[in-house]
């Protein structure tokens, strides 16, 4: 008997219900360039309800990362009616109606999107660019050869697009469809050539970004060494014929302390190295994940786990490195199995590394949060100090998994950061059925597991009697909450502000 697996597709958007405030845009992958996923919104202390949930057909999506919206438009991931529908799709943030499809793409990565609403998206084949209702602003410009699949495209100042490729090619264009030029980093390691291999999404300081890499030795008989590497890329805009436009500032290399050594030393592998790195990456649990803190401690923070191509009893670690403009300093190291950052940065991205690596803390820092493998949730110090912890599977009286990106949202400049995620819930304990009903969810159905919960952080960190959890809505139709969710700001007086979020449900039919 064959077996299929029926992917159905929701965006739904959350009514938080609580009067007005502004809201910061969500212009690509990580809603801003340095990783963080943080909207100025006004969200509701209770009663949080689903305003709408889409009605249009969506089929499966491979690597759904949601959508990404601001006032002026809401664009998301497609696949479906039609077969050649697996481009990006223009929503009504108001009704989640269709507005406009992309007939060009397959299957691209999350757009950057500006706050007119123009969109630079691409699928690794294919570079576009829409306006807000979802017309052509210049011709679709072929990428050749294709760079499929890619991590993530990124906006590096204003004029310049960054595309990052899993195959282990780096690419970088104008924002009107120019080529400017390729990378691919190769090294020799040990006395072995290869590359480093991007593992995670670039995230961007300025004219400067931030990549993690794995060495892949080019000879496929060969071990890899299990080297983990962060570069920090410069981009020069005065480039010319005749010189590079980048060049690299300086890397870190994370060295692999401990190794267990292989089970055989036969080296047959079903597939090479480049796509076993991509394969594991994608099962991985704890996924390489870099945020940039440009505010005041000019740090590059990373989630890492152990060498994906290399057999290693090491364990997941949760580094500080200081980026000194030149060279690079660590700060910290944690064996932390940290799996979502989230802090809401005030500035705009416009601080520049700093020569003298001097740091210099104002009296209010901003609050990195941080949730761990267990689902603990916990506040990190510039000097990378875990304080306040929060085991959240105690609040909620049961286990779960966190199934989005960790959202930050605030109400104007008022220090009230609100946490906001998605969790799936594999078993619906009594205890937990008694919270979510003094949450005033509705009675929970056996398959309902799935949900997007809020929480206050002051109520956390001051450690107040209440709970902290603010709020539980349940996804629509038994679904699994995803990628980002995403804030935008009521446009008229009738409209709240609201939350836009992403889910799917998976069964086995046969």
């Amino acid at each position: 008997m064959q077996t299929t697996i029926i992917v159905i597709l929701f965006i739904f958007c959350v009514n938080i219900n609580a009067g007005y405030g502004q809201s910061d845009a969500c212009p690509m992958y990580g809603c801003r360039s340095s990783g963080s996923f943080q909207f100025r919104l006004d969200v509701a202390r209770n009663n949080a309800t689903i305003d709408w949930v889409s009605d249009f057909f969506l089929g499966p999506i491979p690597d759904a990362n949601g959508c990404v919206g601001n006032k002026a438009a809401l664009v998301c991931q497609s696949n479906g009616p039609g077969p050649a529908d697996t481009g990006y799709l223009g929503v009504n943030a108001d009704y989640g109606t269709v507005r406009w499809r992309d007939p060009i793409t397959r299957f691209p990565v999350l757009p950057v999107l500006d706050n007119s609403g123009v969109l630079y998206g691409s699928d690794g084949s294919n570079l576009v660019k829409y306006d807000a209702d979802g017309r052509p602003m210049m011709s679709n410009i072929p990428i050749d050869p294709p760079m499929r699949p890619l991590f993530g495209l990124q906006m590096i100042e204003d004029n310049i697009l960054l595309l990052v490729s899993e195959t282990g090619r780096i690419s970088i264009w104008t924002t009107f469809g120019g080529h400017v030029e390729d990378i691919v980093l190769y090294d020799v390691v040990d006395g072995v050539n290869g590359t480093f291999m991007p593992t995670a999404p670039a995230v961007v300081n300025t004219n400067r970004f931030y990549l993690l890499t794995e060495f892949v030795p080019s000879d496929e008989k060969l071990d890899a060494p299990g080297l983990q590497r962060l570069y920090a890329i410069e981009t020069n805009a005065t480039y010319d014929e005749y010189s590079s436009m980048h060049e690299i500032a300086w890397f870190h290399d994370f060295k692999q302390e401990s190794r267990d050594k292989p089970v055989s030393t036969l080296h047959y592998r079903p597939k090479s190295l480049k796509e076993t790195l991509v394969a594991k990456i994608k099962k991985s649990a704890i996924k390489p994940t870099l945020f940039w803190d440009y505010t005041y401690t000019h740090t590059v923070f990373v989630s890492l786990p152990p060498p994906f191509l290399s057999p290693s009893d090491s364990v997941a670690t949760f580094w500080g490195i200081l980026d000194s403009g030149t060279y690079s300093n660590v700060i910290f190291k944690s064996e932390k199995e940290v799996t979502h950052m989230a802090m809401y940065q005030m500035n705009d991205n416009t601080v520049q590394p700093s020569g003298a690596g001097i740091i210099i803390l104002p009296v209010m820092y901003p609050t990195l949060f941080v949730t761990l493998s267990d689902g603990t949730l916990s506040a990190v110090g510039p000097a990378g100090d875990f304080y306040h912890p929060i085991d959240v599977p105690k609040l909620l009286q049961t286990d779960f998994t966190i199934t989005t990106k960790l959202s930050i949202t605030r109400k104007n400049s008022m220090m009230d950061d609100i946490l906001v995620f998605g969790i799936h819930v594999p078993f619906l304990t009594d205890g937990f059925r008694s919270v979510a009903e003094h949450l005033g969810v509705d009675e929970i159905k056996n398959k309902t597991q799935s949900f997007v919960i809020a929480i206050d952080t002051q109520v956390w960190l001051n450690e107040e009697q209440e709970s902290p959890v603010l709020w539980m809505v349940p996804a629509p139709d038994d679904t699994i909450v995803t990628g980002q969710i995403i804030g935008i700001e009521a446009d008229n007086s009738e409209r709240y502000d609201r939350l836009i979020a992403f889910s799917q449900i998976e069964g086995q039919f046969g």
